[in-house]
């Protein structure tokens, strides 16, 4: 894991990457991106945008310390989308490959399989799949606090497609408004 946290270190210092090692949350807490404060804990996120009144911005990815697993965040920190998030939406990060054990009461059977969900992450992707028909990484999401959808959901997003990324936090918090 010191190799690891080395290169994502070095990967960073490089390219300008976010790349955060696993055993870097020790709970369910959050990260800070630039300005940006990125909630890893769904529960968390929705009661803060219950209380702000404003949409959830929803980042599905992984730890994988890679550079094109770092593109999901590139565009986030982009100018014009940073302050739109900043101004218009909670921002909420839920890793599926995290490996923390949930709290015992926590942890509960998915219905017809048989499977008991015990780790953060596989409760992380469980929400992804039933509330967006999905299990692909990176997958942005915007939400009414209750998880209703505000537009489609995006998938693999990159930095140089800032305008077209635009348009959806647009029309995400246009529905928000309504």
């Amino acid at each position: 894991m010191k190799r690891l946290k080395w290169i994502c270190v070095l990967v960073f210092f490089l390219f300008g990457h976010l790349c955060i090692a696993q055993n870097d949350l020790t709970d369910h807490s959050q990260i800070e991106l630039h300005d940006l404060t990125v909630i890893t804990d769904l529960d968390t996120a929705r009661e803060q945008a219950r209380q702000k009144d404003k949409p959830l911005l929803i980042l599905f990815a992984g730890y994988a310390c890679l550079a094109d697993t770092d593109e999901p965040w590139l565009i986030l920190i982009e100018d014009n989308v940073r302050k739109m998030i900043l101004e218009h939406f909670i921002l909420v990060a839920l890793y599926v490959d995290d490996k923390r054990e949930l709290p015992v009461e926590q942890q509960y059977e998915v219905d017809n399989y048989g499977q008991t969900i015990t780790t953060i992450g596989r409760k992380n992707l469980k929400v992804q799949q039933d509330h967006f028909n999905s299990n692909a990484q990176p997958l942005y999401a915007l939400v009414y606090h209750t998880m209703k959808l505000l537009t489609e959901p995006k998938l693999r997003t990159t930095s140089k497609e800032i305008e077209e990324f635009m348009v959806f936090l647009a029309k995400g918090l246009e529905n928000y408004r309504r």
